[in-house]
């Protein structure tokens, strides 16, 4: 889980203080209480949604896909915005 990498990373020996991302991950999770997203901003890193569709897919997967469609049409989406409503409160 991301909180064990950025805790790691923090303790080699010459590491100084800089930003720590996860940029594109695709393990969601978002129904359990703790989930990459969640253990990543919990150690004040960042973390960046990856969403591409899958083969056989609707349309409606996936922000990370062309022709991408912007709304929040698909169980992952609404599953991740939930996730990031219920920690940010917006």
């Amino acid at each position: 889980m991301q909180c064990e990498i950025v805790n790691e990373t923090r303790n080699v020996p010459g590491y100084r203080p800089m930003p720590i991302l996860f940029n594109e991950d695709d393990h969601y999770n978002y129904d359990q209480p703790l989930n990459n997203f969640v253990a990543a901003i919990s150690t004040n890193a960042s973390w960046g949604f990856f969403d591409y569709r899958r083969n056989d897919e609707d349309y409606h997967e996936g922000f990370q896909s062309v022709p991408v469609d912007w709304s929040i049409s698909s169980e992952r989406k609404k599953s991740f915005f939930s996730k990031l409503k219920e920690i940010t409160g917006y």
